[in-house]
C-alpha cells in the first residue's frame, strides 16, 4: 500500500528529523503495536507498505519528529490493501424513447478484493469530444441502471462507465453507441398494384413515424385467408426502402390471400400494419367509349359495356363527365354497388353545350382503368315543329308556299330546312311517303316549287306538303300542308267550257235543273294567325252554271265574317280574308282542317240559289 501525507505547517522553530508512520493491529488496536512500521526522512511525503494482507482493512496514524522531539498524531484514517476494481464492460441500452435512452452495465469481474462501492457513466453526443458524467452512483454499488433523458429524438450518443471501490475509480470502459429513439409505427395497410390468378403485387407506405431512427428494412408476412393465425410467414424482407414494393408470383390458391407489413430499425421491430385480403383476379376493363343514347337540352343519356370482368364478378360502375369548354372532369355517377346499371342519363347540363364521358368497371380487386374518352355529345334536341307550310299562289306549273322558322332550335342552332311533299287525291288521301324537295335552298322562308325544276311534280294534281328544321341532332317532326298544283274540273258532268276552280281541297257536286252542273267548293286557301292568335279560313261557294261565287269568311273560332256574292266571274280571283265582321250566316268550323256544318251549308246553297240539296 502506498500513503502520502502533506508536511506539517508548524516543526515547532527546528528542523524535522523524521516521520513515525503507525499501523494498527488490523482490528482498530494500537495499545499493542510498540513501534512504528516506518520512519520516513523529513523530506519524504509518501510511503510505500508492503506485507500488508490484500483485503485488510489498516487504521494508520503518523506523527513528525524534531530536536525536542516527537508532536502529536494525526488523526487515524482507515485503509484497504487492495487495488481499484478492474476494468467494466462497455453498457448496453435496456431502453430508448425519442428524448431518453436508459443504459445498463455489470460489475467488473475483478474487484482486487475491495468491494465496489458505486459507478460513475459519461456521455458524449458526438458533435463534440467532450465527456461529461450523466450518472455518479458512488455510495450506491448495487445500482447499475441508469435512464438519461431531454435528449434529442434521433440523435447518436456515446457513453462509458468506470467502477470505484475504496481504493478509487477503474478504468473507463470501452464506449457503446446509442440512439434517442422509439420503435417505428407499423406501415399502412397493403394495397394491390395488379393481380392476376396466380400473382398479387402490393404496395405500403411507411409508418407516420420511425421512431427517431431509421428503418432498415421491411418484413412482408403472407397466408390463405382460410388458414389459422399460426400460419402467418416472412415471404420477403425489402431492404430497398425507397421502393416499399413486392411482387407475389407462382399462387394458385382458389380462395383470397392475405398480406400484412412491419418495420425494423436499430431499436427493433415496431408493430405489423393491418392486413390486407386479396383476390387472385385482374382488375375489370372497357375497351370502348361510352355511346349516347339520346339527348335533351338540359340532359344527355350513355350507355356502356365492359370488355372482360378480369375473373372476378362486375359490382358496379363509375361514370366521368368532362365538360369540352374547360376541360375539367368530374365523377358524375358512383355506382359501385350497382351492377346491372349500364346506362345513366346525367341531367342538370348547360344547354349547348358539349360535354365527353369515360367509365370505369369495378370488381373486388378495385376500380379498373378509365375506358376511351367519348367523342363529345351536346345537350341538346331536335327543334320543335316548325309551324304548317302556307300556301300563298299557284299557276299551271308552280306554288308558292309560305315558310316560318322554327320557334324552338332545341339547344342547337338549325343547320337547315327541308320541304318535302307526296301527292295526294282529291278527298285528302296521300300517301305516308314524302319525298324531299331538292330544289329548295334550305334557307329561304318562301319557296317556288317550279315543275319545270321538278319534274315529278305534274299540273292538276293534289299534293301534300311537309317542313322540318334540322339541327346537329337530326330533324324535326313534319308539318303538314296541302296544295294542288295547277288546276281543272274534276266532275265528269262538268264541261270543259266551265270555269276552273283552282286550289279546292274538299268539291260538294249537284245536279241543278235542266242537267246543269254545280258544284260546292270548301277550301282552306289561306290560314293565317292574326294579332288575336285566330287562324282565317275562306270558304267558296260556286255555282258554275251561273258562274256565282259566294265567298264566306270566318276566323278559326267560328265567328262569322263577310258574305258576298261575284256574278260574271271567268277566273276565280284568291285573296286574303277580309277583317271579321258582324255574322249574318251562321257556319261554324270546328277544325281549320276541313270540317264544317253541312246544315249550314244547305242553307247557305238555298239562300244563293243553288238548289234545295247537295
Amino acid at each position: 500500500m502506498t500513503i502520502e501525507w502533506d508536511a506539517p505547517s508548524h516543526v515547532g522553530g527546528v528542523a524535522l528529523l523524521a516521520y513515525e508512520v503507525w499501523f494498527d493491529n488490523g482490528a482498530g488496536d494500537f495499545s499493542s503495536i510498540s513501534a512504528p512500521v516506518a520512519i520516513p526522512g523529513p523530506a519524504d511525503t509518501q510511503l510505500a507498505v508492503t506485507s500488508l494482507t490484500n483485503g485488510v482493512t489498516s487504521g494508520i496514524k503518523m506523527r513528525a519528529v524534531n530536536e525536542v522531539g516527537a508532536g502529536e498524531f494525526s488523526d487515524i484514517v482507515y485503509l484497504i490493501c487492495a487495488a481499484k476494481p478492474g476494468t467494466p464492460a462497455a453498457p448496453t441500452s435496456d431502453a430508448a424513447t425519442r428524448s431518453s435512452i436508459t443504459v445498463a452495465w455489470n460489475e467488473p469481474s475483478a474487484t482486487a478484493q475491495a468491494t465496489v462501492t458505486g459507478y460513475s457513466l459519461y456521455i458524449n453526443d458526438l458533435s463534440v469530444g467532450d465527456w461529461r458524467r450523466a450518472y455518479s452512483g458512488l455510495g450506491y454499488p448495487t445500482r447499475q441502471v441508469a435512464t438519461i433523458t431531454n435528449l434529442t429524438v434521433g440523435q447518436s450518443y456515446r457513453f462509458k462507465i468506470s467502477a470505484h471501490n475504496a481504493v478509487g475509480a477503474s478504468l473507463n470502459s470501452s464506449e457503446a453507441t446509442f440512439i434517442a429513439s422509439d420503435f417505428p409505427e407499423a406501415p399502412s395497410q397493403p394495397a394491390r398494384l395488379n393481380s392476376t390468378a396466380s400473382e398479387v403485387a402490393i404496395a405500403w407506405q411507411p409508418p407516420t413515424d420511425n421512431g427517431g431512427e431509421i428503418i432498415g428494412y421491411y418484413e412482408v408476412h403472407h397466408k390463405l385467408a382460410s388458414e389459422a393465425e399460426s400460419a402467418w410467414a416472412l415471404v420477403a424482407n425489402i431492404s430497398d426502402i425507397n421502393t416499399l414494393e413486392f411482387l407475389h408470383t407462382g399462387l394458385s390458391a382458389a380462395v383470397d390471400v392475405q398480406y400484412k407489413v412491419r418495420a425494423k430499425t436499430n431499436k427493433g421491430y415496431g408493430p405489423f400494419s393491418i392486413r390486407n385480403t386479396f383476390v387472385l383476379a385482374a382488375a375489370p376493363t372497357i375497351t370502348a367509349a361510352p355511346a349516347k343514347v339520346q339527348s335533351t337540352r338540359n340532359s344527355i343519356t350513355a350507355e356502356w359495356l365492359f370488355s372482360s370482368e378480369g375473373g372476378s364478378p362486375i359490382t358496379g360502375y363509375r361514370l366521368y363527365q368532362t365538360y369540352v369548354r374547360t376541360g375539367a372532369e368530374t365523377l358524375i355517377y358512383d355506382g359501385s354497388n350497382q351492377p346491372t346499371v349500364s346506362s345513366m342519363q346525367v341531367e342538370g347540363l348547360l344547354e349547348g353545350e358539349w360535354y365527353k364521358y369515360r367509365v370505369s368497371a369495378i370488381n373486388r380487386v378495385g376500380e379498373g382503368a378509365l375506358s376511351p374518352l367519348s367523342v363529345a355529345m351536346i345537350s341538346a334536341q331536335v327543334p320543335a315543329r316548325s309551324a304548317i307550310p302556307t300556301f300563298l299562289s299557284a299557276t299551271s306549273t308552280t306554288i308558292t308556299l309560305g315558310l316560318q322558322p322554327t320557334s324552338d332550335n332545341g339547344g342547337s342552332a338549325v343547320t337547315a330546312y327541308n320541304v318535302y311533299a307526296t301527292a295526294a287525291t282529291s278527298d285528302g288521301a296521300s300517301s305516308e311517303t314524302y319525298t324531299k324537295v331538292a330544289s329548295y335552298d334550305g334557307l329561304s322562308m318562301q319557296f317556288v316549287l317550279d315543275n319545270s325544276a321538278e319534274t315529278s311534280f305534274a299540273t292538276g294534281q293534289i299534293y301534300r306538303f311537309s317542313f322540318s328544321a334540322t339541327n346537329i341532332i337530326g330533324r324535326s317532326s313534319q308539318q303538314l300542308g296541302h296544295n294542288r298544283l295547277g288546276g281543272g274540273c274534276r266532275d265528269s258532268n262538268c264541261p270543259s267550257s266551265q270555269p276552273r276552280a283552282k286550289h279546292e281541297d274538299l268539291s260538294l257536286h249537284h245536279m241543278g235543273s235542266g242537267g246543269s252542273c254545280g258544284r260546292l267548293s270548301y277550301r282552306r286557301l289561306h290560314a293565317q294567325c292574326d294579332e288575336a292568335g285566330h287562324r282565317h279560313i275562306d270558304v267558296r261557294l260556286q255555282r258554275l252554271s251561273k258562274q256565282r261565287e259566294a265567298v264566306l269568311q270566318r276566323d278559326r273560332a267560328g265567328n262569322c265574317a263577310t258574305i258576298r256574292v261575284q256574278r260574271d266571274v271567268s277566273e276565280l280571283q284568291w285573296s286574303q280574308p277580309a277583317e271579321p265582321r258582324a255574322p249574318s250566316h251562321s257556319l261554324r268550323a270546328t277544325d281549320w282542317v276541313c270540317e264544317a256544318s253541312l246544315q249550314h251549308i244547305h242553307g247557305l246553297i238555298s239562300d244563293f240559289g243553288l238548289g234545295p240539296s247537295v
